[in-house]
């Protein structure tokens, strides 16, 4: 969506008199994407599991003829990453435990007014299957720094994500 601006028009009423400034939301860029995803899964033992992705993504947007729009294109094009690599190492361990550890990189984001830089972070989950209906797990993300941004607030500067770790009991019927 692109955000054209039109002249500026005087209006006397309602008091005082004013000037509008008209802003129309239109259909006015026009992209186009192209990428490619790989994954892979492999069965290291019967009791290790791991999987690994590579995404690539390359967006060109333009303005389409007729609109005046000054900043959309910019944003769309820099806010995916280009390049998102994921690793993913699962074990099941003795006494219906299971281990899963993720490391992942996403390339910086360039489109906002804002740069996002690209970062590295891991996320850890072990868990323990009570019966068949539950499982009590501990999962800490974003473990390798305190915090890392992620994207440019609209309207404001980057939005920060912090290193959490929770406690969950899951039920299944």
């Amino acid at each position: 969506m692109s955000v054209d601006n039109r002249p500026a028009t005087p209006e006397a009423t309602p008091l005082p008199a004013h000037l509008v400034l008209p802003i129309f939301l239109r259909n006015g860029i026009k992209a186009q994407t192209a990428g490619m995803e790989i994954v892979s899964l492999w069965e290291m033992q019967s009791w290790w599991r791991m999987r690994g992705s590579y995404s690539f993504l390359h967006l060109d947007a333009k303005r389409a003829p007729g609109s005046n729009d000054a900043s959309t294109v910019g944003q769309l094009e820099g806010d995916s990453p280009n390049h998102v690599v994921t690793v993913q190492s699962f074990f099941t361990l003795p006494r219906s435990f299971e281990l899963g550890l993720t490391y992942r990189h996403v390339g910086a984001l360039t489109g906002s007014d804002v740069k996002v830089p690209s970062y590295s972070t891991g996320d850890a989950r072990i868990a323990k299957r009570l019966n068949r209906q539950f499982e009590l797990s501990l999962v800490g993300q974003n473990l390798f720094q305190p915090r890392h941004a992620e994207y440019a607030g609209d309207p404001g500067g980057l939005v920060g994500i912090r290193r959490s770790a929770y406690l969950r009991l899951t039920w299944t019927r």
